[in-house]
């Protein structure tokens, strides 16, 4: 299953922009471990070109490489040609980093391998990155590193948030309004993921677990060709995933360094029986998940029945499709006209909402406005008005359930703090000091 998602993943770049991508960046969930099996840490071993290699009693005990004249594809037209070694940049969960971490382990391992191969560049893209990371390093740190230290950074391809913490910085920026700029976001995400971890290789070298590498991740990100993450449950849609926008959305954040670059951002669907897991892009996938989130018309009684048990499953879906609009722009003005549509403009639905939940309609309009203002929705005269003149009926509602209020209260005025203004916040690692 891991050669077969690299297969897919490769033959799509190559059909689309004529060549094999250098550098991958993928987000590594748990789930990979704890529910399939790991199926997408097999597909990094083998888009870099190595394999497990397990022991006697069915343990994966180290990896091997595979040679250069084993690495193939077969394509569409029954043509087979050959492939390089690609190189793979790993945004890892905490939860995996710590309940898992020989998957770090080991593919931390398999860099540092495929790294001391003597292989032409053209043919093993892990070997031309480091020894092009290593000359950095050697300019910038040369006189106060040894050649072994600066050739450990250099094969840093695993970061996740320091030990002991989780998450990326990303999704709380997003939930408090806390940003101005896209750079910002890049900011948070590199400062907040950018710890590097890896393994003793055996004793040889002493354990990375957490190593502050804003700058080597920043790179790192700035190379990559294909920002990827895997799907694996299909009863998930985008706009149900919280977690997405964090990591995935911000890993592509990050990649772009603040600015909008080329380069793709692929998902891998969850495998279906009998049809292979293709990998299409995260923006038209994202399209295919609104479609059934926000425009499907359900039994408006078992809708409002599931509602009425889940009081937050609206906002955090607005919420949800608002952070990856952020993120990646990559949401389509269709997708939040049918958020007016479903939940503003059908007035049996916002007539439920503003009486059972009044909280979910004041979000729901405002992260609408939020996005028309941050212009990631072109939103048409008309309906901008109609959110708007709903925003002021909700917030009317809930002033007059407050009654008399003698002590001050927040309304609809919303503060934006960034990390200029929160001494805490401080970032280490800023796109300024780096021309970036």
């Amino acid at each position: 299953m891991g050669k077969q998602l690299a297969d897919n993943l490769l033959r799509k770049y190559l059909d689309e922009e004529g060549r094999f991508p250098e550098s991958v960046g993928v987000s590594l969930w748990s789930i990979d471990a704890f529910k399939s099996d790991g199926e997408v840490f097999c597909q990094i071993l083998y888009l870099m070109g190595m394999r497990p290699h397990w022991g006697a009693n069915g343990r994966v005990i180290r990896v091997a490489y595979i040679d250069l004249d084993e690495l193939s594809i077969d394509l569409e037209d029954d043509r087979t040609v050959t492939r390089p070694r690609v190189d793979v940049v790993i945004q890892t969960s905490c939860i995996l980093r710590d309940m898992v971490p020989h998957f770090a382990d080991l593919i931390d391992e398999a860099t540092c391998m495929a790294g001391g191969l003597d292989e032409p560049f053209e043919r093993n893209f892990i070997l031309k990155h480091t020894r092009e990371r290593i000359d950095e390093l050697k300019k910038e740190v040369g006189g106060e590193l040894s050649d072994s230290e600066i050739r450990r950074m250099a094969s840093f391809r695993v970061f996740s948030s320091p030990p002991g913490t989780g998450g990326t910085g990303v999704g709380l920026a997003l939930d408090a309004s806390a940003w101005e700029t896209e750079e910002d976001l890049a900011e948070t995400y590199i400062n907040w993921a950018g710890y590097a971890y890896g393994s003793d290789q055996g004793g040889k070298l002493a354990r990375v677990a957490g190593m502050q590498a804003h700058r080597i991740y920043a790179d790192n990100l700035k190379g990559l060709d294909v920002s990827y993450m895997r799907q694996y449950s299909p009863e998930h849609d985008r706009g149900g995933r919280r977690m997405l926008h964090r990591f995935s959305g911000g890993h592509e954040r990050g990649r772009q360094g603040g600015q909008r670059q080329t380069g793709q951002a692929l998902l891998g669907r969850h495998q279906r029986r009998g049809r292979p897991v293709r990998a299409r892009s995260q923006g038209r996938y994202r399209g295919i998940g609104a479609r059934q989130t926000v425009q499907q018309k359900l039994d408006r009684k078992s809708e409002k029945s599931r509602l009425q048990g889940r009081r937050r499953a609206y906002p955090s879906r607005v919420n949800n499709l608002f952070k990856w609009s952020a993120t990646t722009h990559q949401v389509e003005k269709w997708v939040f006209d049918s958020v007016v549509e479903t939940y503003l403009r059908d007035k049996e639905n916002l007539e439920w909402l503003r009486e059972q939940n009044p909280y979910a309609l004041e979000e729901i309009t405002r992260r609408l406005m939020e996005a028309q203002s941050r212009g990631l929705w072109n939103a048409d005269a008309d309906m901008l008005a109609d959110v708007q003149d709903i925003a002021l009926m909700i917030e009317g509602d809930m002033e007059e359930a407050m009654g008399e209020v003698t002590e001050e209260f927040q309304g609809a005025k919303v503060d934006v703090m960034t990390a200029k203004d929160v001494e805490k916040w401080q970032h280490t690692w800023k796109i300024s000091s780096v021309g970036t």
